[in-house]
């Protein structure tokens, strides 16, 4: 079989993983579609934080005069919403908390467990419809709390708009690749293949800053060639070697499919 090299523009794709991440993030509500429902054309629309409760880091010192002595376990609670800090309870009376408790697990790495301070973080729940963002900035404003943030929602993964997506098996394989028929048709006709789970996980990285990647990384293929007119592929000079020139488009026919 006659091999060619082409090369194309490609994403790279890179994670981005705060655990207590204290950067801004987008307060606007978004739409979203969990990635397990495929391609949609309208995804609900939701808010980026819960919508009652928040969650507060307090001073080292300000926790050493408290009575929050609870176990470092999350959803460990005090009998009442209550944290002996002074200023911090007037607030809470205000706002209407009703409950506190501790957010995190207790980490086997205790060097980082205490840099990251995790037994100074609580969450405070709140009645339904409280005005989340302006509640943060008033806990945050108190000199006896660290930090304060909303509850992000996490949206581990984003579906691209290309009605083709359900095809890429690599990004989220289901088995739903119809095998290839090497006999008859020359094309993707036979009865699905593939091992469910066994993809790229590119999905997680789509929702990180840096989004679908960079057009500026090239890559090189191996392949018989390319379909020259598909969308999704953006050329660059390169060279055909199975055919010694620089036309990459698949004429081969032996395999007639190529990368595409």
């Amino acid at each position: 079989m006659k091999q060619r090299l082409l090369i194309l523009s490609v994403c790279l794709i890179f994670v981005l993983v705060p655990l207590l991440g204290t950067s801004a993030a987008p307060t606007a509500p978004r739409e979203f579609s969990p990635v397990q429902k495929g391609f949609v054309t309208a995804a609900e629309t939701i808010n980026p934080y819960a919508p009652d409760r928040i969650l507060v880091k307090f001073t080292e010192d300000a926790l050493e005069h408290s009575k929050l002595n609870i176990d470092l376990q999350r959803g460990a609670a005090p009998a009442g919403p209550q944290t002996g800090i002074t200023s911090v309870d007037a607030l809470s009376r205000q706002i209407g908390v009703v409950r506190i408790s501790r957010p995190y697990i207790e980490l086997k790495n205790k060097a980082e467990e205490t840099r990251l301070g995790i037994d100074r973080w609580y969450m405070l729940e709140l009645p339904m419809g409280s005005d989340i963002l302006e509640i943060v900035k008033r806990y945050a404003a108190d000199p006896n709390v660290e930090y304060a943030k909303p509850d992000w929602v996490a949206f581990p993964a984003v579906v691209p708009t290309d009605p083709l997506y359900p095809d890429h098996w690599g990004h989220n394989n289901t088995g739903q690749l119809p095998g290839y028929d090497w006999g008859g048709t020359w094309d993707h006709t036979g009865p699905p293949v593939g091992t469910p789970g066994f993809d790229a996980n590119a999905e997680a990285a789509w929702d990180a800053s840096q989004g679908f990647g960079s057009s500026s990384i090239l890559i090189a293929i191996i392949d018989t060639g390319v379909d020259i007119d598909h969308p999704d592929l953006s050329l660059v000079s390169g060279y055909d070697f199975g055919d010694n020139d620089s036309n990459p488009d698949d004429n081969s026919a032996a395999a007639g499919h190529g990368t595409c």
